[in-house]
Order: C-alpha cells, then sequence, then structure tokens
C-alpha cells in the first residue's frame, strides 16, 4: 500500500485528486493508496446526487466565502475545514473479495478502521448506519465510495478537533437520515473523536500497512477531471 500526505491548494483539487488516484490506480498506473488531507478552510462537498436546495444553506456559504463542490461518490453533504482529518483508499477489488460488492466493502473497511483505531487509543468505537463510526451513538466518522469495475474508492473523514457548531450554519438537518440519528440536530449527533491527528494517521497507517511513499501524483489527471467535470458549474449545481 503506498501512502500520500498531501493537501492541495483548495477543496476543489482535493476532491479532484481522490477521483484522480482512482482512475490511475485502475489504469495500472499507480499502487492502492492511503491518502490523508486537511483543509484549511471550511467547504461544504455534497455528494454526487444530493440536491442543492436540500442539503446547503446556500446563501449563508456564498455570503462567508464558503466554497460548496460536489465529488463523484454517493453519501450526504458534509463540511470540512481545520480540525477535520480526511482519508483516501483506492483499493483493488481482485485483491480483496469483501470489496465485489457496496456493502461489503462498508463492513469490510469500517470493521478494520474499528479495530484498528479501538486499540491504538482504547476507545469504545462502534460502527453505525451505512457507512458511520461513533462513540456512544454520535457520529465520529462517515465515508462514502465510488467504484470501478475493478477498484474502489472509499473515502471519508474523521472529526478530531472540528468546531461542530458551525455545521448546523452550512448544512440543514438532512431529510433522509440513519435510524440511529433520531432526528438530533448536528451539536447532538456529531463528537470530535479528540485524539491528535498525527496518532489518528499512524493507527490508520498500521491498519493498511501503509508505509511507503506514493511518488506518482497524478496531477495532470486531476487537472483534467476539474477541467471537463468537478470544477463546471452545470456539475456543482447539477440537482
Amino acid at each position: 500500500m503506498r501512502l500520500l500526505d498531501l493537501t492541495l491548494r483548495s477543496p476543489l483539487e482535493n476532491i479532484a485528486l481522490d477521483e484522480a488516484l482512482l482512475d490511475s490506480c485502475a489504469q495500472d498506473e499507480i499502487d492502492e493508496t492511503l491518502r490523508f488531507w486537511e483543509s484549511p478552510d471550511y467547504c461544504v462537498v455534497l455528494g454526487v446526487s444530493n440536491t442543492m436546495a436540500e442539503s446547503v444553506n446556500r446563501d449563508i456559504c456564498e455570503r462567508d466565502h464558503v466554497p460548496i463542490v460536489r465529488r463523484s461518490s454517493g453519501g450526504g453533504a458534509v463540511l470540512i475545514g481545520p480540525g477535520c482529518l480526511n482519508y483516501s483508499l483506492v483499493l483493488s477489488i481482485a485483491k480483496q473479495p469483501n470489496l465485489a460488492f457496496i456493502d461489503s466493502t462498508n463492513q469490510y473497511i469500517l470493521e478494520k478502521q474499528k479495530y484498528a483505531i479501538k486499540s491504538y487509543f482504547d476507545l469504545d468505537i462502534e460502527s453505525q448506519g451505512i457507512s458511520d463510526l461513533a462513540i456512544k451513538s454520535r457520529k465520529i466518522s462517515g465515508a462514502a465510495q465510488k467504484r470501478t469495475r475493478t477498484h474502489v474508492l472509499f473515502h471519508g473523514t474523521y472529526l478530531y478537533n472540528f468546531k461542530i457548531v458551525s455545521i448546523a450554519k452550512y448544512i440543514p438537518n438532512p431529510i433522509k437520515q440513519p435510524e440511529y440519528r433520531k432526528n438530533r440536530d448536528h451539536e447532538e449527533f456529531v463528537k470530535n473523536l479528540s485524539v491528535d491527528p498525527d496518532e489518528l494517521k499512524s493507527a490508520l497507517k498500521q491498519c493498511w500497512n501503509a508505509f511507503h511513499p506514493l511518488d506518482q501524483i497524478p496531477l495532470s489527471r486531476m487537472r483534467d477531471i476539474i477541467d471537463k467535470k468537478l470544477g463546471r458549474e452545470e456539475w456543482i449545481y447539477r440537482v
């Protein structure tokens, strides 16, 4: 497993690089990869099918100059920024039969990470919903995936020192909720893991045996994805 700890200048570039890693791995140009990044500024990231009007407080984002981008994976809208560690896994389906289906992929990856973090920090972490990790039914991590025929991009967040009160400012309570949320507001539903981010990275590196740096970073492919899809208004505001 290759390791890439790299945050680019803009949220759009960072989201596009995840997709570029998936495409490059699917083309056998790079190996399986674990990536870390953390946005220095707030940004709302929509899932591929999220409705703009229902998923984000657009007027407030525009007033506060908080960008809105749309990823190619599923899942709900999230607010990222300082104190939110983003991770991305690009894995070969052929190497791991558990990755053959969406549900089994969620279960396989989340169980691995749950036990890795649980043992590293001695925390009582539980799997909840479709792709969440939680502590005492309060969400600390969410994830989404995008798939090709041969590979899967599984990317998500870990809140470790995030200003949770900011979430409600930019993202309304979702209409579609996991059962365990029980209609709680963001502040009552989400919590920080409250660990050192470098230690969190260490736990995830050990989990995936990701210690060899990724040398070939597909920046040209990333820029192409921005130009042809992710950076276009018709993509961002599509629904």
